[in-house]
């Protein structure tokens, strides 16, 4: 089996040797590395040249400027692989990774195999963190169905979203583009690819070394991030109240989405520039079902209805990064 690995590349000359090292380290050699220099203004692009003249196995691609999804869409469309992986260029694959991901494979004969994925600072050491990240190592396997995986991530315990937390069977990716000009375009993408997967593996085994650093996107917190979150958080939320069987996953959902759309409608307020998202935000906000929303939720509600402004600078004072 080929797996392929797609690498989009821009502006990150520190980061780079180590997230190829980790590529043509792995045990399992039978692989593609599809190196994207999207138009870098570093030394990136004869840094991906060189590596490709020492390992036959790497390919690179220099093309003009189109942003995160569209450097994936163009490895993508020279990949040969039957399977695809995504590892943004900051970010490192433990060693094993790729052997692992194949014994899994040929197991099960997974079209998605999800695994766990661990924080890490500049130097490699790992940063502690709640949720889904820097789970553990245990190695179990548990196969699941697309709701259940939709399930699992409403719940925050093991399926996230982000692209490079999975290995994709070829059939599946290339049904779903990643939106071009849009940011959090995993999010955007991750329910479309477990809705084509027959089966869905959840492995549990920190695999990628998420690498958080200063100047990245996600650190950023753009108005427009939030704009693009949101477009894809009200689809989710509308596929979440099919698929939510009983009142505790309902409540999880209803509860969940108001918290996100509050984040949103904070981020947003005082730019005017956005009136008419922020007036559809609001309308989002006051169709929430009260009934539904944990305690916690329900006091947040009543002061937002009391009080905007106030609410506005106390979500600014909880939610620092917006």
């Amino acid at each position: 089996m080929k797996i392929t690995i797609i690498v989009p590349i821009y502006n990150v000359e520190k980061y780079i040797h180590k997230c190829i090292d980790s590529l043509i380290n792995q045990t399992y050699k039978n692989l593609e590395m599809i190196l994207v220099d999207d138009e870098s203004p570093d030394n990136c692009k004869y840094i991906c040249d060189d590596y490709a003249k020492r390992d036959s196995r790497i390919k690179v691609i220099h093309k003009t400027n189109g942003g995160l999804s569209d450097a994936r869409n163009k490895g993508l469309e020279i990949s040969t692989g039957d399977y695809i992986m995504y590892l943004d260029s900051d970010d490192y694959l433990e060693l094993t990774a790729c052997e692992e991901l194949n014994n899994i494979i040929e197991k099960t004969k997974a079209d998605i195999v999800c695994f766990n994925l661990r924080k890490v600072n500049e130097e490699g050491k790992e940063i502690k963190s709640k949720g889904v990240y820097n789970q553990g190592n245990t190695k179990e396997i548990k196969e699941m169905t697309y709701e259940d995986a939709m399930i699992d991530n409403l719940f925050r315990r093991n399926i996230r979203y982000e692209a490079g937390s999975k290995i994709y069977k070829r059939e599946i990716v290339e049904k779903v583009q990643f939106p071009k000009g849009m940011l959090a375009e995993d999010f955007a993408t991750f329910y479309k690819f477990l809705s084509n997967a027959d089966k869905i593996i959840f492995y549990n085994r920190c695999l990628y070394n998420y690498v958080q650093r200063n100047g990245s996107i996600m650190t950023k917190k753009s108005d427009k991030l939030y704009i693009d979150i949101y477009q894809t958080e009200k689809k989710i939320y509308n596929l979440l109240n099919n698929i939510c069987k009983n009142k505790k996953e309902r409540k999880e959902s209803e509860s969940k989405h108001f918290r996100n759309l509050l984040k949103i409608y904070a981020k947003l307020y005082y730019n005017d520039g956005y009136r008419k998202i922020i007036e559809d935000v609001k309308t989002q906000i006051n169709n929430i079902d009260i009934n539904l929303l944990y305690e916690k939720d329900k006091i947040l509600y009543m002061i937002y209805k009391k009080n905007i402004p106030f609410f506005i600078w106390g979500m600014k004072k909880i939610y620092k990064k917006i």
